[in-house]
């Protein structure tokens, strides 16, 4: 058993001498050995305990256990399918009378009526891009509004752009030009 344990030692120098150019933590021999010598020592334990008989059970173990504990078996009332019952019965109570108390008011029925069941005007589905745009609409940069834009919206705004001619005041054009993001 030494002899093959100094073999291993030694054919793991060796392996150590191959690898000089590899910077090893000094304490990884101490600590390989000391692992092996843990892994050696839990195998002997294993070996030992091996040796060891199995107990013997004694005769009529399980009938004095289940005698003893019958009293703690029989004292436990089982409740939990009367609790449901009245657990459902009370919650069916509190059901009705929420629904009860939802549609009734003054004494007379309620009538189900909502203002979002009629049909919005064309013109705020029109106008609903620019309200979901409104903080990019009320920016002063302009440059952050045309980056939204694809190129086929650019292109339309240089062709209106060029059918307005703005002016400066003093009737003569101002040249615009739209940048392209």
């Amino acid at each position: 058993m030494k002899d093959d344990q100094r073999k291993h030692d030694e054919r793991l120098d060796e392996l150590l001498e191959h690898v000089r150019d590899v910077e090893l933590p000094e304490a990884l021999a101490a600590d390989t050995k000391r692992a092996l010598a843990e892994a050696r020592a839990e195998a002997r334990l294993d070996r030992l305990l091996e040796r060891v008989p199995a107990p013997a059970v004694p005769a009529g173990l399980s009938a004095r256990m289940l005698a003893g504990l019958a009293h703690e078996r029989r004292a436990r009332p089982r409740t939990t399918g009367r609790r449901l019952g009245v657990l459902l019965v009370a919650a069916a109570i509190v059901f009705a009378v929420g629904v009860f108390f939802t549609l009734r008011r003054d004494g007379e029925p309620r009538e189900h009526t909502t203002e979002l069941a009629r049909t919005p005007d064309h013109e705020l589905l029109y106008a609903l891009d620019a309200l979901e745009n409104w903080e990019l609409l009320t920016s002063e940069d302009v440059d952050l509004l045309l980056v939204g834009l694809d190129v086929a919206d650019i292109t339309l705004l240089e062709l209106a752009a060029e059918e307005e001619e703005p002016t400066d005041g003093s009737g003569a054009p101002v040249d615009r030009e739209i940048k392209k993001g």
